[in-house]
């Protein structure tokens, strides 16, 4: 099914119309053509074709609330290094399948997920899965110091490099990681 919406005021690009087939927009600009298709006349109203969320951690969405009353610290070396790095790979694909969920539910259509996971065959079922929700994703590797996996991800997908940075990292690990991003 394609529906146009027409007429709105389109905050990503005002003037401009939205193109949905099948339910995933397909086109944003103005005077799309689209033969066959249902026109939903937007005039004075607001469209908003997919929010973007740009630090979600996908793969903790099964443990959200565990570390609310956590120190960023302690975050990290309890939670994160310890229960986080525990997750098989069911665990993964379900946490990242809820946190797609939750986004789309919230209108959210495009994600930097600053990955929570760093052994490879985890990667591997995240970014599986990400591929199979439809929203558009940047996946944020987590793990800088696996370098050949960085560098094997980067030529399949569209990859960031996430690394913690100096406030939990050696000026010396920061740099190479600066390196390896560039």
């Amino acid at each position: 099914m394609k529906v146009l919406i027409r007429g709105g005021y389109v905050l990503a690009q005002p003037g401009a119309d939205v193109l949905v087939e099948d339910g995933v927009i397909v086109a944003v600009g103005p005077d799309l053509a689209a033969q066959g298709a249902t026109v939903l006349n937007a005039s004075g109203k607001v469209v908003l074709p997919g929010f973007v969320d740009t630090h979600r951690h996908m793969a903790q969405a099964s443990l959200r609330g565990f570390a609310a009353d956590m120190s960023l610290g302690e975050y990290l070396a309890t939670f994160a290094r310890k229960i986080g790095a525990r997750q098989d790979l069911d665990d993964v694909r379900n946490s990242v399948r809820l946190a797609a969920a939750e986004a789309i539910d919230a209108g959210v259509t495009t994600i930097l997920d600053w990955s929570s996971v760093s052994a490879p065959e985890q990667i591997e079922v995240a970014l599986e899965t990400l591929q199979e929700t439809g929203l558009r994703v940047l996946f944020g590797h987590s793990n800088p110091d696996d370098e050949a996996d960085v560098r094997k991800r980067a030529s399949q997908t569209e990859i960031a490099l996430a690394p913690l940075g100096p406030d939990y990292l050696s000026i010396e690990d920061t740099a190479r990681h600066i390196k390896l991003a560039r």
